[in-house]
């Protein structure tokens, strides 16, 4: 990571044709940089191509600035545009902030970051102005990472807990317990400032007892929301496997419910991963169509079934399709046998050439799912969708009730620091002295502290932020 002092710039929108792009700056020479680069209509066009610059702009905080952007060396108008000026500490990363609004073409916008880089800022890196917001202290890391969930929301519950983490949720919970630990480690530190006060050991133990006891009930509070609705932000994936031509292709369109994959009666059409998302009642599906499991010479299709077998590793589920008018074929229990260790659901497509019943054969073991449908003719495919959620949450999921939902990094420091208050609270039961007892608290304490970021060690920053896009 570079340094802070730098100024740093990026487009901040999303690639492609828009009505509007933006090009962000953040640091120290952001407003000197809009000031090399920005002039209002009037300016410029009263100053003769002969003349020295006009006077630089003075930008007002929090407003809109109409004008263009000029390549200083050619004095020629780049876009037509509107500047805004944030000045520090009031801004998103608490340096002085620029942001210049143009139309959104690539070509635009690269030629401004051109421009901006060739004044002196330099390509920030992913994530890195939410990262100097951070650092700066405007957010804790909760509310850093909540950004990150907010731009991936694919869903309404999804949306709403990161808007919940995102407004400081998390750090008020987490401070909170931290707040009763405290209170708990300032029984025990009585105890050994002023023994002499203490008639009963059994007694006086109890505030500390009741405190942590309070505090451990938080933390499992959490871990519960955690297991209860982590899916609806975390999602679940699916890669759906078979053989060439046995419509997975087909499948995946109906599951979709649009044409998102190429079909046709020639085996081996896909050769890539086609990865899409869905949502069954408010669950992120995200689906992976993959190239047809066979052997084969053509290196193409070799590198597709490649890339089959890693979607397969990474899946919650594997769909494994079999056609029903063929039936059970030789390459389906090779594809079957393949897949040991994973959880499968067995799909017999094309039930519409053959209606009747399909028995899975010996080789398929008993607990093997199975739904029958007709992806062409869109039969059962709701079923299988439901089967799909039901076969991964098990019934032990339900809507969030709490949208203070831990994500999976957070949720681990919760369950160290609940570790760590069971240790404190048998130690105590164990007649072990006050230290060690405060010892167990600190523990707990600073896994907390890891959740929002108290002095947290850079690989973990570095992990963190290197899921941010470029600009944010």
């Amino acid at each position: 990571m570079s340094e802070i002092a730098d100024t740093i710039a990026a487009v901040a929108t999303a690639p492609g044709q828009g009505g509007i792009g933006i090009v962000r700056l953040s640091g120290p020479s952001a407003l000197e940089i809009a000031q090399t680069l920005f002039q209002t209509k009037k300016s410029f066009r009263s100053a003769p191509e002969t003349d020295a610059a006009p006077s630089a702009v003075l930008f007002q905080h929090r407003r809109l600035h109409f004008g263009y952007i000029i390549d200083p060396h050619r004095r020629q108008v780049i876009d037509e545009v509107l500047v805004a000026f944030m000045q520090a500490p009031n801004s998103y990363t608490r340096e002085d902030v620029i942001e210049i609004q143009s139309h959104a073409g690539s070509a635009v916008l690269q030629t401004i970051l051109g421009l901006v880089i060739d004044a002196g800022a330099r390509l920030a890196d992913a994530g890195e102005f939410t990262r100097r917001a951070f650092l700066n202290g405007r957010i804790d890391l909760t509310q850093a990472e909540a950004v990150a969930d907010l731009i991936s929301a694919k869903t309404e519950a999804a949306l709403n807990m990161a808007t919940r983490l995102l407004t400081g949720g998390m750090r008020h919970r987490i401070q909170e317990i931290q707040q009763q630990l405290e209170q708990a480690a300032g029984h025990l530190e009585a105890m050994i400032e002023f023994p002499e006060e203490m008639t009963d050991e059994a007694e006086a133990l109890t505030p500390f007892r009741r405190t942590a006891g309070n505090a451990l009930a938080g933390i499992h509070n959490l871990l519960k929301t955690y297991r209860e609705s982590h899916i609806y932000r975390d999602g679940i994936q699916i890669s759906v496997v078979g053989r060439p031509n046995v419509g997975k292709s087909s499948l995946l369109n109906a599951l979709l419910e649009k044409e998102r994959a190429i079909v046709t009666t020639l085996p081996g059409t896909t050769r890539d991963l086609v990865i899409d998302t869905f949502q069954v009642d408010g669950i992120p599906i995200q689906i992976t169509d993959t190239a047809g499991m066979r052997a084969s010479t053509d290196v193409i299709e070799q590198i597709g079934i490649q890339k089959t077998e890693e979607s397969i590793a990474s899946a919650h589920l594997v769909l494994l399709v079999v056609d029903a008018h063929e039936g059970y074929q030789p390459g389906d229990r090779d594809i079957y046998q393949q897949l040991a260790g994973k959880q499968v659901l067995l799909v017999t497509n094309k039930s519409d050439l053959n209606p009747g019943t399909m028995h899975p054969p010996e080789w398929v073991t008993a607990d093997t799912p199975q739904v029958i449908v007709s992806a062409k003719h869109r039969h059962n495919i709701e079923a299988l969708k439901r089967q799909v959620v039901a076969l991964i949450t098990q019934g032990d999921i339900g809507p969030p009730t709490d949208s203070i939902v831990p994500n999976l990094r957070q949720k681990n420091a919760l369950e160290q620091a609940a570790a760590a208050v069971v240790d404190a609270l048998q130690s105590s039961r164990n007649g072990e002295s006050e230290e060690f007892i405060v010892f167990h608290l600190q523990s707990a304490l600073n896994g907390l502290g890891t959740i929002t970021g108290e002095a947290p060690p850079t690989d973990l920053l570095d992990l963190i932020f290197d899921r941010f896009c470029i600009g944010k």
